[in-house]
């Protein structure tokens, strides 16, 4: 059944910046600004909480970044806090673009439903 345009999701294009951002937030809002030119409907964020998703020897495994020198401590560089979230929601409201993250961690899911209006994966 397709739906009607009466109940058809106004979305129609989600822009996956994930971590993309490099751990900079100036960069992501960059990131958001290319989407809304292209006319993107929604951006999406990642957050994974520093290697949440990494096995318990994973984490520290070496790996060298700008933000250490183990699979941790690049993971944790790369994401954002609830400050650089409450920055990005105001970008996104300034340039009139709806967001969303995918959470993998309770903690800042929780922080982030007082912010995102839209969604959260």
């Amino acid at each position: 059944m397709t739906p009607s345009s009466e109940t058809a999701s106004p979305l129609t294009s989600l822009r996956e910046l994930g971590i993309n951002h490099n751990g900079d937030v100036n960069h992501a809002k960059r990131l958001i600004q290319v989407a809304v030119a292209a006319g993107t409907s929604a951006v999406k964020f990642s957050e994974a909480n520093g290697g949440h998703r990494l096995h318990a020897g994973g984490v520290g495994e070496p790996r060298e970044s700008p933000f250490g020198e183990t699979n941790g401590d690049l993971k944790r560089g790369l994401e954002f806090g609830l400050a650089q979230y409450t920055e990005i929601d105001r970008f996104c409201k300034d340039v009139q673009i709806p967001w969303l993250a995918s959470c993998w961690m309770s903690r800042l899911s929780i922080l982030l439903r007082s912010l995102i209006r839209f969604a959260i994966k």
